[in-house]
């Protein structure tokens, strides 16, 4: 620490606040003020709370998070405001020192909650205003070119996202020659079937037992364990129709998510599906799971798939059992030339695995490096 900084309390350096609820009819999508909430802007409204600039910190719930604000707003009562004498200290200053005091680890509680009496505890190494300016010019223009950076390479994983994409697009297209056949998908399964959910719903489920597998398991690279259900073997029972067995398709055929499409893994086994996932099983001797698969979730298919999806009627998407069965696949007549596709596109899959986590590595230290400046800002060690 530099001989003019000054050591103290932080509870001498600022007053938390408490926020106020709103009332929802004193809420307005388009009003004048921001309302905040403990994570951010949660709303407007045509009144203010407080009628100078600020900082809000998250009270309870995301308890921690920190939030400056330009203008008049707001505060719910799960937040903390922040007070302080304008003649001594820089709001981007202590917006800054309050980031890297990383509040969150004070947050108690089932639901987190941070007592400010914690905060106040905490001691802090202050500097004159105008070295604090110096300080907060420093951090600004360094976070503004790392957050660039992190932009930049954010934009890198879309892009190959969409690279990936256009690849499968790219094998698949133009091979409609003698050695592509068409057939509908009901000719080239022994199963096409969706399950329901078991009576109770959610409060139904086990800790552990049989999978039950829900459309928030299934994406088209791959398939999630997160928020796996399970239920026990009554229950399954009930289900056996909708049984799962080794390479079967998952589809799923109603909401947001509807379409997306993998092939199950063998260790969820033995599973069942709910009502909103559809289970195709393909005769692998005339096409392969991993191929069907791969036809799905291009493009191409996926489009008229929805188009289907959409001609229900129904104000919700939807893809029926009949709509699945009827739809027309193209593919290559010899399981050979479909091991092949399916090897290409798993290895460039592959490579932009490998480039991907680089990028997301690449993020994670961008993001170190604004705490390590951080850190040495409030050390009293930049230049």
């Amino acid at each position: 620490m530099k001989k003019t900084w000054e050591h103290k309390k932080l509870g001498e350096v600022i007053t938390l606040e408490y926020g106020k609820p709103l009332l929802p009819d004193q809420r307005k999508s388009d009003g004048k003020y921001p309302v905040y909430g403990a994570n951010g802007i949660k709303d407007r409204t045509d009144g203010y709370f407080y009628d100078k600039p600020s900082i809000i910190i998250g009270r309870k719930g995301s308890a921690g998070e920190i939030n400056l604000t330009e203008e008049k707003f707001w505060p719910l009562d799960v937040t903390y405001y922040v007070v302080y004498d304008q003649k001594k200290y820089d709001r981007k200053f202590l917006f800054y020192l309050l980031r890297n005091l990383q509040l969150q680890k004070l947050a108690k509680g089932v639901k987190p909650g941070i007592n400010r009496n914690d905060v106040y505890a905490i001691k802090v190494d202050i500097p004159p205003l105008p070295e604090q300016q110096r300080i907060v010019d420093i951090l600004d223009q360094s976070f503004a070119a790392i957050d660039q950076a992190i932009e930049n390479t954010k934009k890198n994983i879309i892009h190959l996202f969409d690279l990936t994409k256009s690849y499968l697009t790219s094998i698949l297209e133009n091979k409609q020659d003698g050695n592509w056949i068409q057939k509908k998908i009901k000719s080239i399964t022994t199963k096409i079937g969706s399950g329901a959910t078991p009576l109770g719903g959610k409060n139904s489920y086990q800790k552990k037992g049989i999978s039950l597998i829900r459309s928030l398991n299934v994406y088209d690279d791959g398939f999630q364990y997160k928020n796996l259900a399970f239920i026990d073997e009554k229950q399954a029972q009930k289900l056996s129709s909708v049984e799962i067995e080794k390479r079967d398709i998952l589809l799923n055929i109603t909401g947001a998510s509807i379409l997306r499409c993998c092939v199950v893994p063998e260790d969820v086994l033995p599973a069942r599906v709910n009502q909103h996932v559809l289970i195709l099983r393909p005769v692998e001797n005339i096409i392969l799971p991993e191929f069907l698969h791969l036809l799905i979730i291009s493009a191409d298919y996926k489009s008229s798939l929805l188009q289907i999806a959409k001609a229900g009627g129904s104000t919700r998407e939807a893809l029926t059992k009949e709509g699945v069965s009827n739809f027309k696949i193209s593919f290559p007549k010899e399981i050979s030339e479909q091991e092949k596709l399916v090897n290409l596109y798993n290895s460039f899959v592959a490579q932009s695995d490998i480039l991907r986590n680089n990028y997301y590595q690449k993020i994670e230290k961008l993001q170190e490096l604004k705490q390590s400046i951080l850190h040495k800002a409030f050390s009293g060690d930049l230049p």
